[in-house]
């Protein structure tokens, strides 16, 4: 397993790049010595730094569930990852399950539907943005489960945001699927 326990691949400094239809890298994220560093490169475009965050994101995810301390909840929701990943444990997961992760999360943010009102504005610039790149979510490729989705809002807003968001009525589209972002 790797050192931290993370899912990170085995490889010098653990690097996940994203890479574009061309040949050149957009980024990187590289973790090291218990940080990671995120890197924009020429290439890169909006989607790029959410796109790396996401990898963060599931780490810290990981993480912070293996802790002894760690809330029921918390678990649960890495289990969830975990399945939707189709592995059993955090160790099993490599790149490709960080991809899958990554290209979820860009998903995640370019459908626009924000977890909390605090963020809607935020979620509606993401929209805006990776719609400009994505012409549609379906290139994107990682449908997300509604249990996935519940898990990327918890970890942008409290329960009481969601809760409250949703007790006053306001709805976000359900599913956007091939229509066009925008």
């Amino acid at each position: 397993s790797s050192e931290f326990g993370s899912g990170r691949p085995e490889v010098g400094s653990p690097s996940f790049f994203q890479r574009g239809s061309e040949a050149e890298p957009r980024g990187r994220i590289t973790f090291s010595d218990n940080k990671a560093v995120i890197e924009l490169f020429e290439k890169a475009d909006a989607s790029t730094f959410p796109h790396e965050a996401g990898h963060l994101w599931l780490d810290e995810l990981a993480r912070d569930a293996a802790r002894a301390n760690a809330p029921q909840a918390l678990k649960d929701d890495l289990g969830s990852v975990l399945r939707w990943l189709k592995v059993d444990k955090v160790e099993d997961i490599g790149r490709a399950q960080h991809e899958q992760w990554a290209k979820g999360f860009e998903r995640y943010l370019a459908e626009g539907r924000a977890p909390s009102s605090a963020l809607a504005k935020a979620f509606e610039a993401f929209k805006n943005w990776l719609g400009a790149i994505y012409r549609s979510l379906t290139e994107l490729g990682t449908e997300i489960p509604d249990d996935i989705r519940k898990v990327m809002d918890r970890m942008l807003a409290t329960d009481a945001e969601i809760a409250a968001l949703q007790n006053r009525g306001n709805s976000f589209p359900m599913s956007i699927g091939a229509a066009a972002v925008t």
